[in-house]
């Protein structure tokens, strides 16, 4: 911004106004300058403005709820990942893991038709709640890319079943202790093959 000679005499009006504050960064002619001199004015700059605070962010609109049928879609799929993982443990002759993977798919499978029929509010006959609510799972053996291909099937049903049990918990918190139980389990199962427990056995 610059300042005539002109500007000053406008508004200084033979000093029955004041000079207002300039704003920073106002450069003056020479006239102006001479003005200013011959008046023995002196120029203010105005106070640079307090940065303004940032708009408060508009709060994110909620997510609409997951619709029930997503719940039952998340147990489908948990049912179908333990039957694929009893046949692949049947593929590598692991027979006893197989052999208790079996009934997990059926555990499951369970879960999936109480939640169907509505009996997930009247205590269904599942599976216990073993061990009890809130209990931490059993740690689940750290996986390798060198691992055999078993115990990554395993950890997939284990993640799966903690994403199962996170949905429930929100949906159908009846069901959540039976995921929850399911959750040790494979981890249990997990520790057994890695121990050798459950590994190949001929025939």
């Amino acid at each position: 911004m610059v300042v005539t000679e002109n500007e000053l005499r406008e508004l200084w009006r033979n000093g029955r106004h004041p000079l207002p504050a300039f704003p920073l960064g106002t450069r003056f002619t020479p006239a102006a300058q001479d003005f200013l001199k011959d008046h023995n004015l002196t120029v203010r700059f105005a106070e640079p403005a307090a940065p303004s605070a940032p708009p408060a962010p508009t709060p994110a609109a909620p997510d609409p709820a997951l619709p029930p049928a997503y719940l039952a879609a998340r147990l489908d799929s948990l049912h179908v990942l333990a039957l694929l993982a009893a046949a692949e443990a049947r593929q590598y002759n692991l027979s006893a893991l197989a052999a208790l993977l079996w009934p997990l798919a059926v555990d499951v499978a369970s879960l999936r038709a109480a939640l169907a029929e509505g009996r997930v509010d009247k205590q269904p006959a599942l599976p216990a709640a073993t061990p009890p609510d809130g209990s931490p799972a059993p740690a689940f053996p750290p996986v390798a890319a060198s691992d055999h291909a078993m115990l990554h099937w395993l950890n997939l049903l284990r993640a799966t079943a903690r994403e199962v049990e996170a949905l429930a918990a929100g949906q159908a918190p009846a069901l959540a202790p039976h995921l929850h139980r399911l959750g040790h389990t494979i981890a249990e199962l997990a520790a057994g093959f890695r121990a050798g427990r459950l590994g190949w056995q001929p025939g």
